[in-house]
């Protein structure tokens, strides 16, 4: 293709990349540049700029930037080539001539869609004829899924017969290419075997909405009760998301989308007014899966089952996320009610105001996987809780962003405190002692640097100040020219302050071993005995945590 370099340089030259990403993003021309919230991170300022005369756009948030064809490709999850051959349609141009390999290619590509396609309106076809009856109940009555749903979703029935088989043989189509589909495999006769026999079938559909393979359920009750024809040259199942045709428009508008663990909850989703449901297709949340998602939506919602199955899955898709993290991309779950899957919801009474409850209160990244390994050490003993605070503190080791791993393993050692600093056995009262004067004055120092930090940390310094006045005075306190050269950051402040109270929160328990010590000295008594064990315990944990966090 010795004239594709030009052929993209006039591509470039013909459209408008303003009115493209205009098409995507709401800008505001501002001198010679146009500007919007960026589509590519979640922003509520506008950063991101569109530079007509120079042909390309930039965001001053994420760095994302690109010309026109690479905007459609990462706005749209497309290949290189996708996005020209989009592009030139817009434009009115043609491809220039490719080799006869890359044309066999093309041809055989979209020979094969082509196939796809007339299978896909065979099965529809086959659900309102008269042998589709007990498919079309079990939708329509069972399902409760409406005519607008079903066409939506173009959702078909394969007939226990050679139907199919001779109406793509009348088009002259042959076995190899039936083959190559992944509608047939070969028999044991001459005539191929066709994989979906009497079963509900929901075409899968790539992102442009072409048919690419067929997912099957079964209607009497053989295993198993889905079945996905094979993989191809057009279909891989791992990069592939049931319903992303049908759910992007509306997640890319409302940056939010919902992952079910079936096809048959995400359509049920559809119907009851939740736009951006999707599916994987009978398999496990993949890396191609959570990056597919975090291109058109920040916080992904995983809406699964609430029994362990359900939960399993959740903890695996979370921890597999955890190598791909970014800033401001996460993921929330929300667990159905036990034994219930989210079409059970819909169905029952108050459904959608009760699925909207659920989803409302999908919990966070990290509080899902807090409470899912919680649950499998005994916190009752030290030997538990060591396993506990060691596995949650490696977690994130493997989050490819410095600060987001920061953040992430100080959230942590926060959650650490706060479980560990009382414990049960030892039967006593929390007891907050005030900062010494030394202290005091390194948070006015820290804080007043970024005062913007005092609300987020006010709950937890305000038992020690002792004066809710004083919160007042950091932000116009000055901290001294030495501390101010340091060029500290958010994180460096919230990491030293988490360092001070910690330390802080040593010397009271020290105090407090003291004092028990020679109470125990004086009296003897048993309970004063379990104490000092526990105190010896507590200040040995937090003395390694500090050395943990050093």
């Amino acid at each position: 293709m010795s004239d594709f370099p030009r052929f993209l340089d006039d591509l470039r030259a013909r459209l408008s990349i303003t009115a493209i990403v205009g098409g995507r993003v709401k800008l505001t021309p501002k001198g010679q540049n146009h500007w919007g919230c960026c589509p590519f991170h979640n922003e509520k300022t506008p950063s991101f700029s569109v530079t007509e005369a120079k042909g390309f756009y930039h965001c001053f948030g994420c760095h994302a930037h690109g010309d026109v064809i690479k905007f459609v490709m990462e706005i749209q999850n497309l290949s290189f080539i996708e996005a020209v051959k989009q592009l030139a349609e817009k434009a009115g141009m043609e491809l220039p001539d490719q080799t006869p390999q890359q044309k066999q290619q093309l041809e055989v590509r979209k020979s094969l869609i082509d196939i796809l396609e007339t299978a896909a309106g065979f099965f529809e076809d086959a659900l309102r004829a008269d042998s589709g009856k007990e498919a079309l109940d079990y939708v329509l009555e069972k399902r409760k899924l409406s005519w607008e749903t079903i066409e939506q979703f173009r959702i078909g029935y394969a007939p226990d017969n050679d139907q199919l088989y001779k109406t793509l043989k009348a088009q002259k189509v042959t076995d190899a290419q039936l083959e190559q589909t992944g509608l047939f495999k070969k028999g044991k006769g001459a005539q191929p075997f066709q994989y979906l026999r009497h079963r509900l079938v929901f075409p899968i559909r790539n992102i442009k909405g072409s048919v690419i393979a067929f997912s099957g359920r079964s209607l009497d009750g053989t295993e198993p009760k889905y079945l996905n024809t094979p993989e191809t040259d057009l279909f891989h199942k791992r990069a592939t998301l049931y319903g992303h045709y049908v759910s992007r428009d509306a997640v890319y508008k409302t940056n939010t989308a919902i992952v079910t663990e079936g096809q048959i909850d995400a359509i049920a989703l559809h119907a009851a007014g939740f736009p951006t449901a999707m599916a994987p297709l009978g398999t496990a949340m993949t890396e191609h899966h959570l990056r597919l998602l975090w291109k058109m939506a920040d916080t992904p919602i995983l809406c699964f089952d609430g029994d362990n199955a359900g939960q399993k899955a959740a903890i695996r898709a979370l921890e597999r996320a955890i190598p791909l993290l970014q800033p401001g991309k996460t993921i929330n779950v929300a667990f159905m009610p036990q034994g219930q899957d989210p079409d059970d919801v819909l169905r029952g009474e108050n459904g959608k105001s009760k699925m909207e409850s659920i989803l409302a209160a999908a919990k966070p990244f990290s509080e899902t996987l807090w409470d899912a390994h919680k649950t499998t050490h005994n916190l009752s003993l030290p030997h538990g809780q060591a396993a506990f605070e060691k596995e949650m503190l490696s977690l994130y080791e493997a989050v490819p962003d410095a600060t987001l791993k920061n953040a992430m393993i100080r959230d942590v050692k926060n959650r650490l405190w706060e479980t560990f600093r009382f414990r049960k056995n030892q039967k006593r009262e929390a007891r907050e002692l005030p900062f010494s004067a030394n202290e005091k004055i390194k948070v006015f120092d820290l804080l007043s640097l970024f005062p913007d930090l005092i609300d987020q940390w006010e709950e937890r310094l305000l038992p020690m100040l002792g004066n809710p006045d004083d919160l007042e005075k950091i932000k116009t306190h000055v901290a001294p020219l030495a501390i101010r050269n340091q060029g500290l950051t958010r994180e460096d402040i919230e990491d030293r302050l988490s360092k001070l109270m910690l330390h802080h929160t040593i010397r009271v328990l020290q105090d407090e071993y003291k004092a028990v010590q020679t109470r125990f000295a004086e009296k003897g008594e048993r309970e004063d005995w379990h104490t000092l064990q526990g105190l010896k315990e507590e200040i040995q944990r937090l003395k390694e945590q500090d050395f943990l966090g050093d």
